[in-house]
């Protein structure tokens, strides 16, 4: 697999063909041989070099963009952004929050490094660019709905801006793939916070809760998250208001064609994770979206009863399965992969009782009166989606507990791997998993 630098030079010889990236000292290999001599023009034969190579220092403290996207312009995409997600201008249109704004994108503007890192993304990861730019505003106005103090509301908008800057990092055939992930490439996909919290570091000035937060944005409350499967007390608000950002973009991502209704799915979708992050984070960012004026809804394909029920009954049969799969194997698990997955299955139990999927009260209901329903059942077709993704997460959990079962245990593992197969459908035997 190539190394961090290279996969990062190969994005920086793309932007060269629009944007000249010229090397500002000179490079060098572990060796001290030098590679890349100081004013070469970094192109695609030089990227070539620097494959072969393990560098002294990291590729982007010895290059510079012509022409990076500072602060000033970044104000004004964050504006056109938001103009272009239905009702989110009347929130950050708001002379106090464009204040805020404008603050926080004078911060970013003493960063060249940061300058760079998003000038390439905006290039070279068009949507991953996008969701910085959204990640970055709903932290502010999370923030602000908090009363979070200046320095939380920089560290956020700096953090959300960066939070995926790991990726670049990644080689592109596994940073964009959509799926399924062999064991090996969700591991390195699972490495983007540490490799965006290695490159804040490094970051001359910058406070240390920027890169803290980025290395926590995929963590949650309960224990269940990556890199470092932290919990509650362990976790900045900063990190858990990024994440929780993280999730609304999934969100309103995914509901987007929805014809005015991103912002009501996105909120059912919320409320069924309660408990994912930090209570005020949770009701924050609520509050934050139903402080956003969408146009008004159009509900028009909806799924219909029939499906829904037939939804309920194979998520129950899914549980069953993994229950049964749990209590055969928790005691033979890591200790510490065994509280994550007794903490993730805690979790699927209180999704699927919020979902109604366990009520036969719920589903008689649906038969008698959910035809004339169409939001409530979109609603519930979103939780079901829901659940259907913590289910792929278990199931990731549960076959990582199987393949690092212990030498002395393999008769164990054997047997696991049987119940796996005969219990699991075929099509999840390779757990999957979306990265967003």
């Amino acid at each position: 697999m190539e190394n961090l630098d290279t996969s990062y030079a190969r994005h920086l010889a793309e932007v060269n063909k629009h944007n000249q990236v010229v090397v500002s000292e000179d490079i060098y290999n572990e060796q001290g041989a030098l590679l890349i001599s100081r004013g070469t023009v970094l192109g695609e034969s030089k990227v070539e070099v620097i494959a072969k190579h393990k560098l002294v220092k990291p590729l982007e403290q010895s290059v510079d963009i012509a022409s990076s996207l500072d602060g000033q312009a970044l104000l004004d995409y964050l504006n056109k952004f938001s103009a272009s997600v239905p009702g989110l201008s009347t929130a950050t249109s708001q002379s106090e929050v464009q204040k805020i704004l404008d603050y926080c994108c004078h911060q970013y503007d003493r960063y060249p490094l940061l300058r760079q890192k998003l000038t390439v993304m905006s290039r070279q990861m068009r949507k991953r660019y996008y969701r910085a730019l959204f990640s970055a505003l709903a932290g502010v106005l999370i923030a602000i709905e908090m009363q979070l103090d200046e320095e939380d509301r920089v560290t956020i908008f700096l953090a959300g801006l960066m939070h995926d800057v790991g990726m670049m990092h990644i080689p592109p055939e596994i940073c964009e793939k959509n799926g399924p992930y062999s064991l090996e490439e969700r591991r390195v996909m699972e490495a983007h916070p540490v490799i965006g919290k290695h490159f804040l570091d490094m970051v001359p000035g910058l406070p240390a809760a920027v890169s803290r937060a980025v290395l926590e944005h995929h963590e949650t409350a309960l224990g269940t998250g990556y890199p470092r499967r932290k919990r509650a007390d362990q976790l900045s608000v900063t990190g858990q208001v990024v994440a929780q950002c993280d999730l609304i973009i999934a969100y309103y991502l995914r509901y987007k064609f929805d014809a005015g209704l991103s912002r009501e799915l996105t909120i059912a979708a919320l409320r069924l994770n309660q408990g994912l992050h930090s209570e005020k984070v949770d009701q924050a960012a609520v509050s934050m979206l139903n402080g956003i004026i969408p146009p008004e809804p159009i509900v028009a394909e909806v799924p219909s009863v029939q499906s829904l029920i037939e939804s309920q009954d194979r998520l129950k049969d899914q549980f069953d399965k993994i229950t049964l799969l749990v209590s055969k194997l928790v005691e033979h698990i890591d200790d510490e992969l065994k509280v994550t997955i007794m903490n993730m299955y805690e979790q699927l139990s209180i999704t699927m009782v919020r979902a109604g999927i366990f009520q036969n009260e719920f589903t008689e209901w649906l038969r008698e009166e959910g035809e004339d329903e169409g939001l409530e059942l979109l609603k519930l077709q979103v939780m079901h989606s829901d659940v259907d993704f913590q289910f792929n997460r278990m199931l990731h959990l549960i076959w990582e507990g199987i393949e690092t079962m212990p030498a002395a245990k393999q008769e164990v593992r054997k047997v696991a791997e049987d119940y796996y197969a005969r219990m699991i459908p075929k099509t999840c035997r390779t757990p999957r998993c979306q990265y967003l």
